[in-house]
């Protein structure tokens, strides 16, 4: 009965472990998020950058600030590893443009800890003693996980189409608006050179 009861309070804690975050970045600034890791756990990081033709500089810094990974002007991409040295580990975000503007990151992080370590040291069963629901709740966490992953992935899909949408549409109308303009332009400009022409034309037979 205690194994059921810690069970369900790991999968309690499971609904928080994967969080989705929304920046915005300046242009030549950065953002950077931290991670308290320990050995064992697993740190996973998912990014997209909302908007049409937007990229984004991304790396990762282990605890003694050396960087384990790097991922210059992307659009989205993902990284994940497994932590072999405790301590803070530091994710940065970086918008290098000039002349661009802000842009907005969505990101998912993905900080998974293992199944004894949510159950408590002093009740981590051997691979071969775990009981049935202690097996579901195992292939249960990689399957919130998973839904968790593609409605993210899905939400930043969306985000992204209705801005590219947004942006064409605002682009058809300010070209609508400068080829009306023209138009107007074109008409009264033909309008004056008649009105002068006649006046010529007149003064002549006078």
């Amino acid at each position: 009965m205690r194994a059921k009861l810690k069970a369900l309070f790991c999968l309690s804690i499971l609904l928080e472990v994967v969080s989705c975050l929304t920046i915005s970045l300046d242009t030549r600034s950065t953002e950077c998020f931290y991670e308290e890791l320990k050995v064992g756990d697993k740190l996973a990081v998912s990014y997209e950058v909302v908007g049409p033709d937007k990229t984004i500089d991304f790396r990762v810094s282990d605890p003694q600030t050396n960087v384990i990974y790097q991922a210059d002007k992307r659009e989205e991409g993902e990284y994940g590893v497994e932590i072999t040295t405790a301590g803070r580990y530091e994710y940065c975000f970086t918008n290098q443009d000039v002349y661009l503007s802000t842009k907005r990151v969505m990101w998912n992080v993905h900080d998974i800890e293992k199944l004894e370590k949510l159950m408590g040291d002093d009740d981590v069963p051997t691979e071969g003693a775990l009981a049935p629901l202690e097996k579901e709740l195992n292939n249960l966490i990689e399957g919130v996980n998973y839904i968790k992953d593609q409605q993210s992935y899905m939400r930043s899909r969306e985000i992204k189409h209705r801005d590219t949408s947004e942006s064409t549409n605002s682009r058809v109308k300010w070209w609508s608006i400068l080829q009306a303009s023209l138009l107007v332009a074109v008409c009264i400009f033909q309008i004056l050179y008649l009105k002068h022409f006649f006046e010529v034309k007149t003064k002549h037979r006078m």
